[in-house]
């Protein structure tokens, strides 16, 4: 799915706030649900796990540099904003209906 940053400004702000993101856990990471932003940055991945809370996010290339790839742990606020979206993706699902 791709999220235009004018649709949910607040969950945008909280996905680019390290301080959203705490210790990562360790989990057989399984993401529920993918998120695209293209920014005036470049373009970032999430990918959400609600078992663990876990969230990977793969940041833009800057310069000669790689895409880069990391492990954070969400805070309660984002999770909750990310199965509110999640469900409303995808409302018949069964597993985001039990979240």
């Amino acid at each position: 799915m791709i999220l235009d940053p004018r649709e949910d400004g607040a969950l945008l702000g909280r996905l680019l706030d390290y301080d959203s993101y705490g210790d990562r856990t360790l989990c057989d990471f399984n993401p529920a649900l993918r998120l695209t932003l293209r920014t005036s940055g470049g373009r970032y991945q999430f990918d959400a796990c609600f078992s663990c809370n876990d969230l990977t996010i793969e940041k833009p290339a800057s310069g000669s540099t790689r895409k880069k790839r990391v492990f954070v742990h969400m805070s309660p606020l984002l999770r909750q904003d990310l199965v509110r979206l999640a469900k409303r993706c995808f409302p018949h699902d069964r597993v985001l209906k039990k979240l």
